[in-house]
């Protein structure tokens, strides 16, 4: 059996287990179809097996968008935010979605907005790149006075605590109110000389 990575590994956490069943009782090491399904609890190789390897730390990437580039996140309306597909996966930690209605947040450590802290992890300011020295960074809401209807066209800046890492976010759509919580924006990681 192969050893997995951790790019593979992270992939087989997003399959749900009943497709992963499914796959497994329908599918031979020599891609044969078997006869008869199998139960895949039961029939997984007992021994002869490699161990998952565990990443080495300067192996887990901890930005996404590497190449520095401008990235645009679109999320519609009444998406399915448990989809990778709907959520901006900005680093290991922070994954920025939002439900129907409300604000955004970080799906990795909250499953719903609150409005005194989301997106955890994340800090907010109103302002470009040459102003950080002299913003104050607030939650999400704070930031935008709780006028978030208001926030297309608005430059921001978002601070990524625990990785000390900074973006100029622009939002280009918004949905208010109940209807369906669809937002767009386009990020651009930021450059900070360090003293």
């Amino acid at each position: 059996m192969k050893k997995l990575n951790y790019t593979t590994m992270k992939l087989l956490k997003l399959i749900p287990l009943s497709i992963l069943c499914f796959s497994i009782s329908f599918c031979s090491d020599d891609n044969k179809r078997d006869t008869e399904p199998k139960d895949p609890v039961n029939e997984m190789p007992k021994e002869d097996t490699d161990p998952i390897e565990e990443p080495k730390d300067e192996e887990k990437p901890d930005v996404v968008d590497e190449n520095k580039k401008p990235v645009t996140f679109s999320k519609e309306n009444n998406a399915d935010v448990s989809l990778e597909a709907n959520q901006d996966r900005i680093t290991d930690k922070v994954w920025i979605t939002r439900g129907r209605q409300g604000e955004i947040y970080n799906i990795v450590t909250e499953n719903a907005a609150n409005g005194t802290s989301s997106p955890k992890g994340t800090k907010w300011a109103i302002g470009k790149k040459e102003d950080i020295p002299n913003l104050n960074f607030v939650t999400f809401k704070e930031a935008l006075n709780n006028r978030l209807k208001e926030i297309v066209g608005k430059k921001l800046i978002m601070h990524l605590e625990e990785e000390n890492l900074y973006y100029e976010v622009e939002f280009s759509s918004w949905t208010s109110s109940k209807d369906g919580g669809g937002f767009s924006y386009t990020r651009t990681l930021i450059e900070i000389d360090q003293p």
